[in-house]
């Protein structure tokens, strides 16, 4: 033993001794720390290894960041596991518990008021918050009210209250239903909502679907089921009206066949072939409507003629098909054909004051038999003032020198009828199988340097046929033409002038006016355009009205004016157009005027086009161009 302990001491180095041992706390103790760090690093031999050859193995930096990222995993699923397990029950979501529902009338009435309940449950232990609730309605659903004021001035959508654990909050929605009947409508709710237990927006969608499946109003037609060519035909309508719903206004409109002519409706139908419908009480129904007309044609075949009952409803911004009926009517053929044509056209047309009217009146016997002592009917009602007509009847141009006979219809109207008989046409006394009568005459409209044009209330010309003879049954029979509705328009005109000379720097120059008349209607969405030819400098000076563009790239002269009222007869525009340089292959200066408006009386838009200026014509010139060129 002292061999083994002097042998330790020995490969101890002295310098060392301070790293183990402690002068304070004594031999004995220190001889115990030694001796049993002696046997920590003895080996089998009793020997010490020497410290200074141990190394030190370097660890992988890969092996350290998979042993910490696997420690930080297992640490975070512990926390997940703990949470699932031991946190409450009632901070979990689901979905499934949350609620939204629609209620109300799915089947509707047109016109009738429903209330719609959005209704949305909470089942969950956590309350609901941060709800904003949107809604689309379906096409044709106009709101009146819901009992939580709506954000936006659609009425579309809402910021609702909290709803508490396991309570319920409704919206009540009051409306009116309008559209088209038996049209199929969808209600759209969106909720979106935030848990309490949670930090995210969630939301919820459910639909409604409706179905508009009642009209108050029943609509019903009687047309015959056979008719023939040049013979009247009535078709009435009879509008009932089942609860106390009252429209502001409805039209019944009809969808007749180019071939097809109306002499007469009871009410008077307006420019579109409508029955304007205003009821005020329901007194008014059930309301009766009639139209009379005629078919022209000769080939047997079946004709159709529709009504369609509209509703334009303001609020929704739609107009609304909400009766239909259907009338179908076969054609045959008659022995007798009559047509009345004016400037060669059948049917209607569009004039203006100082228009001539050439009118053909043509008689087709194309039965078997002779017919005897005919007479021949022209009657025109035209619009009249102090009991005179807007027609020329002094100027008209008649071969056969027919007899005419003028009435008075009312203060605005007068009628005027020419009468052919076989003292004015041989052809008459007996008209043959297959024979034909032919009357050409020329009736111009009065301009405003015959009549006031301004002081006329009326602005419809209607003009119509007749003829009356005996058949071989010696029966008096008489048959009627298609009838023509003439509408006067403005007796809008243009008229160009130019003047040729030269300018300060010796160049051709052009000064143009160009002057729009008018003393009929008032006009609106004037517009006049033009395209400049060559090397040219555009020069404007004054605008009576409306704005003046020129576009130098492409060379267009454009002039709009918004309206010209009856108050302003002629309005003038004067520019000029220096040439440059004159091209000598050139012809044209400035192409044709392309003029057109709208008539606020009529509602007729108006076309024409006035003359071209040439680039080398010296003289001045004035051209007025009257529409419809």
């Amino acid at each position: 033993m002292p061999e083994e302990k002097n042998i330790l001491a020995a490969r101890r180095p002295k310098k060392r001794r301070t790293d183990y041992f402690d002068k304070e706390i004594g031999e004995a103790k220190q001889k115990e720390i030694a001796d049993k760090i002696a046997k920590i690093y003895e080996d089998p031999d009793g020997k010490i290894p020497d410290m200074k050859e141990i190394k030190q193995r370097r660890k992988s930096p890969l092996l350290r960041f998979s042993v910490f990222l696997l420690v930080l995993t297992s640490i975070m699923a512990f926390f997940a596991w703990t949470g699932l397990f031991y946190f409450p029950k009632g901070e979990k979501f689901s979905e499934e518990k949350i609620s939204l529902i629609i209620e109300g009338p799915s089947e509707t009435e047109l016109g009738g008021s429903g209330i719609y309940k959005i209704i949305v449950k909470n089942e969950l232990d956590v309350p609901l918050k941060n709800l904003i609730l949107n809604a689309n309605y379906p096409d044709g659903f106009v709101f009146v009210s819901s009992t939580i004021l709506a954000q936006n001035l659609g009425n579309t959508e809402w910021t609702l209250p909290d709803i508490g654990p396991f309570d319920v909050l409704e919206l009540s929605i009051a409306g009116k239903t309008f559209g088209s009947l038996n049209q199929q409508g969808s209600w759209r709710i969106f909720l979106n909502y935030q848990p309490g237990n949670l930090n995210s927006q969630m939301q919820k969608i459910t639909t409604f679907n409706t179905n508009l499946s009642l009209s108050p109003f029943i609509l019903t037609s009687k047309a015959p089921e056979k008719a023939a060519y040049g013979t009247d035909v009535e078709l009435s309508y009879t509008l009932e009206n089942k609860n106390d719903y009252l429209p502001e206004k409805m039209y019944l409109t009809l969808k007749i066949p180019d071939n097809f002519s109306i002499i007469s409706s009871s009410p008077s139908l307006d420019k579109d072939n409508r029955f304007v419908i205003t009821p005020t009480s329901t007194s008014y129904f059930p309301k009766t409507f009639k139209i009379i007309g005629r078919f022209n044609g000769e080939i047997e075949t079946e004709e159709q003629i529709q009504s369609l009952l509209e509703l334009p409803v303001l609020a929704a911004r739609q107009t609304y098909q909400i009766g239909k009926t259907e009338n179908k009517i076969a054609l045959s053929r008659t022995a007798y054909l009559m047509t009345l044509a004016i400037n060669g056209s059948i049917n209607d047309l569009s004039a203006k004051p100082g228009d001539p009217l050439n009118i053909t009146v043509n008689f087709k016997n194309v039965g078997k038999a002779s017919l005897k002592n005919a007479s021949l009917f022209l009657k025109l009602d035209s619009p009249a003032i102090k009991k005179q007509s807007i027609m020329d009847w002094p100027e008209i141009s008649d071969p056969l020198d027919g007899d005419i006979v003028g009435k008075q219809i009312n203060d605005n109207l007068r009628n005027g009828t020419i009468t052919w008989n076989k003292n004015k046409l041989k052809d008459l006394t007996e008209i043959k199988p297959n024979q034909e009568i032919n009357v050409d005459i020329k009736l111009p409209i009065k301009d405003g340097s015959k009549i006031e044009l301004s002081d006329l209330k009326e602005y419809m010309i209607s003009v119509a046929t007749e003829i009356t003879f005996t058949d071989e049954n010696k029966t008096q029979k008489t048959i009627s033409g298609n009838p023509i509705q003439i509408t006067l328009n403005s007796d809008f005109s243009f008229e160009k002038r130019v003047l040729v000379g030269e300018n300060g720097s010796g160049k051709d120059q052009r000064n143009f006016t160009w002057i729009l008349h008018n003393t009929f209607h008032p006009l609106k969405n004037i517009e006049l355009s033009a395209e400049a030819y060559g090397d040219i400098t555009f020069v404007s000076s004054s605008l009576p009205a409306g704005i003046l563009n020129y576009n130098p790239k492409d060379k267009v002269i454009v002039w709009t004016i918004a309206e010209m009222p009856e108050s302003v007869d002629i309005l003038a525009l004067p520019f000029s157009l220096i040439v440059n340089k004159k091209n000598p292959s050139q012809q044209v200066l400035l192409s044709k005027v392309k003029i057109k408006a709208e008539d606020v009386v009529t509602g007729q838009p108006i076309t024409f086009m006035g003359g071209e200026t040439l680039l080398f014509e010296e003289n001045d010139g004035t051209q007025e161009e009257p529409y419809g060129e």
